[in-house]
């Protein structure tokens, strides 16, 4: 296995509300030695992914799937500058022609609980809307009813966290991160088999239940491990993150478990850098 891909909020990034064990230094330092390609695939814009990036002091990714797949983008580590992959966009317009969003709007307009995002989180094969968590049913109902008419689309659905919100994404069905992941693995000759996905969310799940080898991190909600599992072709290929002694299991701790468990690095050569950190650690404090 050679490309680690994750999803960013709540994963990666210990930004929930959930304990975080300390463990984002490890991961960075495994990273760095075994050399792997990594990708983050993210709701977020560049803007927000940078910041994140200088905040966490998370490693500098291969690529960066943005706006939950719409956007793909290459990075130039040397010069830390992203450059946008035009290319992504040809393949979702040749994939999806019937696509179009003044439609789109128009058939969603008026339903009681959703309504749109703000204009920077919209995007060029991607329309975003907020749900009413108290009319969530309804609203869910509405839309599929009021889109069945519609192909070559996708609904995305997840509730967003520390402060709960629904998020409801209509893309196209080949604009997704599961679509972008698709595409820059073929662009790179990569391999099923060489891949792990890590997320945590409904927006995650296309990748979850996919046929690569996946990690659903221990703070994801209940329902989406129960669909991961659910959908999932092969159980083998799909790892559940949970407490353990060293590790907690939550957002990049239960990547490290993945790494783990699919045999990507053993357990003593990763206990021994958490206790080389956590000695460290407690001498700065003291």
């Amino acid at each position: 296995m050679t490309v680690i891909a994750t999803d960013l909020d709540r994963t990666l990034l210990p930004d929930g509300g959930e304990e975080y064990d300390g463990t984002l230094p490890v991961f960075k330092k495994i990273i760095k030695k075994q050399k792997w390609d990594l990708i983050y695939i993210t709701g977020r814009t560049i803007k927000q992914i940078k910041k994140a990036i200088y905040k966490y002091n998370v490693p500098w990714p291969d690529y960066i799937l943005t706006n939950v797949g719409s956007r793909v983008y290459g990075f130039d580590k040397k010069n830390k500058k992203f450059k946008l992959d035009k290319k992504w966009f040809k393949v979702i317009r040749k994939n999806s022609p019937e696509w179009n969003k003044k439609k789109i709007k128009k058939y969603l307009k008026g339903i009681s609980g959703l309504w749109l995002q703000e204009k920077k989180r919209q995007d060029k094969f991607k329309i975003s809307y907020y749900v009413d968590l108290s009319l969530e049913k309804n609203v869910l109902k509405k839309v599929n009813k009021n889109l069945k008419e519609f192909g070559g689309i996708k609904i995305i659905y997840s509730v967003d966290y520390p402060k709960p919100r629904g998020l409801l994404d209509i893309m196209t069905k080949k604009g997704t991160k599961k679509g972008a992941l698709d595409y820059i693995l073929k662009k790179n000759n990569k391999k099923i088999k060489e891949v792990l996905y890590c997320g945590d969310s409904g927006n995650d799940l296309s990748l979850l239940a996919s046929k690569y080898d996946s990690v659903v991190v221990a703070n994801a909600p209940e329902n989406v491990k129960k669909q991961a599992k659910k959908q999932k072709p092969d159980k083998t290929r799909l790892y559940i993150a949970k407490k353990q002694k060293y590790l907690n299991g939550n957002y990049v701790s239960g990547i490290i478990q993945g790494l783990v468990y699919f045999k990507m690095i053993d357990k003593k050569t990763v206990s021994g850098l958490i206790k080389k950190y956590r000695k460290k650690e407690n001498k700065f404090r003291e």
